[in-house]
């Protein structure tokens, strides 16, 4: 499922997003993560992108890059234990814990690799505060 919001989680702020008919993402509006009330910060900016909605704003969340581990691997072996080999090491969490993304490359392959866990408090996050993850996604060049 896709959206034509983007909800840009960092470290320092969260921002939303919203693809004009060009398909280009443009921002709405940013909240730092030192807001002193970030709930209705978020409000107001849910609000701003929706004026009057009461259900939850539907967002593809793009996560923190630095949340993510990228890696380019020169084959294309998918499977579980050729996947678990390369990111051995690689992250501090032990790969049924992590959630795996692969893309074909011309070289082999590129994975992306996340921890469940900071998936479900991107999702808990999301919905505290009106809005409802259908997808999440990862900026290139780790914007």
């Amino acid at each position: 499922m896709t959206s034509t919001f983007l909800l840009h989680l960092s470290s320092d702020s969260i921002d939303l997003e919203r693809a004009d008919a060009s398909g280009h993402w443009r921002r709405l509006g940013s909240v730092s993560m030192d807001s002193e009330n970030l709930t209705k910060a978020l409000a107001h900016l849910r609000q701003t992108a929706v004026p009057g909605a009461a259900d939850a704003l539907e967002v593809l969340v793009a996560l923190p890059s630095d949340q993510i581990k990228l890696l380019d691997l020169d084959h294309s072996d998918t499977s579980s234990a050729a996947l678990q080999h390369a990111l051995a090491g690689q992250t501090p969490y032990e790969f049924h814990e992590l959630c795996v993304d692969r893309l074909p490359t011309p070289q082999g392959q590129s994975l992306a690799a996340i921890a469940q866990e900071t998936l479900d408090e991107a999702d808990s996050l999301t919905k505290a505060f009106g809005f409802k993850a259908v997808g999440y996604v990862a900026l290139p060049g780790g914007s």
